[in-house]
C-alpha cells in the first residue's frame, strides 16, 4: 500500500510541470506554446529557461471557468501562452 502511495504521488509531482511544444512558423522562427495551469509563474520559469536571452510573449490566453464548488466561491483558470525567443 505504502508503494502505491508514493508511486501516486510522483506521478502527481510530474504532472505539475510546464510541457512546451516547440512550433515552427512559415519565417523559419520558433515558438513554444505553453499550458501554465493557474500558474502563470511556472510558465514565465519555463519561457527563462528555454530563452536565455530573452524572449516575447506572441499569445496570451486566460480562461477562467466556475468549478463544482462554485457556490463556495472557487474557480479554475487556464493560461496559456506562446513565447517567441529573441
Amino acid at each position: 500500500m505504502k508503494k502505491i502511495v508514493l508511486v501516486a504521488l510522483a506521478v502527481l509531482v510530474a504532472g505539475c510541470g510546464v510541457d512546451p511544444v516547440k512550433m515552427n512558423t512559415s519565417d523559419g522562427s520558433s515558438r513554444y506554446f505553453m499550458n501554465c495551469g493557474d500558474d502563470k509563474g511556472a510558465c514565465v520559469a519555463k519561457a527563462n529557461e528555454l530563452c536565455p536571452n530573452g524572449y516575447t510573449i506572441s499569445n496570451e490566453n486566460n480562461k477562467t471557468q466556475m468549478s463544482f464548488n462554485a457556490w463556495r466561491g472557487s474557480s479554475e483558470s487556464e493560461i496559456t501562452v506562446e513565447v517567441q525567443c529573441k
